[in-house]
């Protein structure tokens, strides 16, 4: 059985193509819609990565990120902010000091994404 992700992303069209993408990868996905979710699901499920958008309604990437960080069994799970929004140094800062966490900028590539989750999940201190 594959490796467990979490999509959190509130565009169906973007957490559908990311869902397809990473399936036809091994891995098993699960799609949260907003931040309230992403926190439900991350706990029930104990995903091994997570894919996690900036800008949702009920709670922005950065809360989940801060919350997932203070659950003793999600804090080695790595996290790959993936963001549409031009204002992210917020993101930047946790990218360069949280070795587990990765950034991209929508539009993103499938081939792109895919190598740095597949290193993510196969690092020391992951899940």
């Amino acid at each position: 059985m594959g490796k467990l992700m979490l999509v959190v992303d509130d565009n169906p069209d973007h957490s559908s193509a990311l869902y397809k993408g990473f399936r036809a990868r091994g891995f098993e996905v699960v799609v949260a819609p907003d931040a309230v979710q992403a926190l439900v699901c991350a706990r029930r499920a104990r995903p091994d990565i997570v894919l996690l958008d900036y800008s949702m309604p009920a709670g922005s990437g950065g809360d989940v990120y801060h919350r997932l960080r203070a659950v003793p069994e999600l804090q080695g799970v790595p996290i790959v902010f993936i963001t549409g929004s031009p204002d992210h140094q917020e993101l930047e800062r946790i990218a360069e000091t949280d070795y587990r966490t990765r950034l991209f900028t929508k539009p993103v590539l499938l081939r792109d994404l895919a190598p740095v989750v597949e290193s993510l999940c196969r690092s020391p201190g992951s899940r």
